[in-house]
């Protein structure tokens, strides 16, 4: 046995400091959240609140993108679903939760691909 953990993941993940805003489908109050890291398929999220597993929501994402030396704010919305919450954390009271994007454009994922594969240092396309 390596030790490593076998990774489950479709597509890269990286960290991400990305404002956020979380409206819970049955609620239209939003709440401000901040990413800890994204990937296309989905978002870890800091919130000031829990949020049960099960819970569709919907995730709008400010997300800076470079191209050519320029940098543009790229607005993403997203549909997903809470697969798993934590917190609160002792050091900062806020609590996680991971959410898998049900209903995000596939141009919108892949954009968010590249966005990652930049952070992480790798080819993008």
């Amino acid at each position: 046995m390596t030790g490593r953990k076998h990774e489950r993941r479709a597509r890269p993940r990286a960290r991400a400091d990305v404002p956020a805003q979380v409206v819970l489908t049955d609620d239209q109050e939003p709440m401000t959240a901040q990413t800890v890291n994204l990937s296309g398929s989905g978002v870890y999220l800091a919130l000031p609140q829990p949020i049960p597993t099960g819970t569709r929501l919907l995730i709008s994402l400010i997300i800076p993108m470079q191209d050519r030396g320029e940098i543009d704010n790229h607005f993403f919305d997203f549909e997903g679903v809470v697969v798993r919450n934590e917190g609160p954390k002792e050091d900062d009271g806020r609590y996680y939760v991971a959410v898998h994007f049900t209903g995000a454009p596939q141009g919108d994922k892949e954009m968010i691909d590249r966005f990652v594969r930049k952070k992480l240092g790798q080819p993008v396309t």
